[in-house]
């Protein structure tokens, strides 16, 4: 198995079928999913800060605090987002 470090790498390693049909649920679909894309790094972030936290509670308590946190990350990006855009 080839050790991938980079984006460029994995890139490389998909097969030229995976890209295209990549690219064209981009093309068909790009004004769509936009809101996702823009909304996935707070998500990621706000679910990343919660399991960061050193703090022992019960796994399904942690798992919703971090789907809480993240969702609010993503509104906050999404809100961001929209402030940049029309002021």
């Amino acid at each position: 198995m080839p050790v991938i470090q980079s984006l460029g790498d994995l890139l490389l390693q998909l097969p030229r079928g995976a890209m295209a049909l990549i690219g064209v649920i981009i093309l068909l679909a790009g004004a769509r999913i936009y809101p996702f894309v823009i909304m996935a790094p707070g998500f990621a972030l706000g679910v990343a800060l919660v399991l960061s936290l050193p703090i022992s509670i019960d796994p399904t308590m942690l798992g919703l605090a971090a789907v809480i946190v993240g969702a609010a990350g993503a509104a906050l990006c999404r809100s961001v987002e929209r402030f940049a855009i029309w002021g």
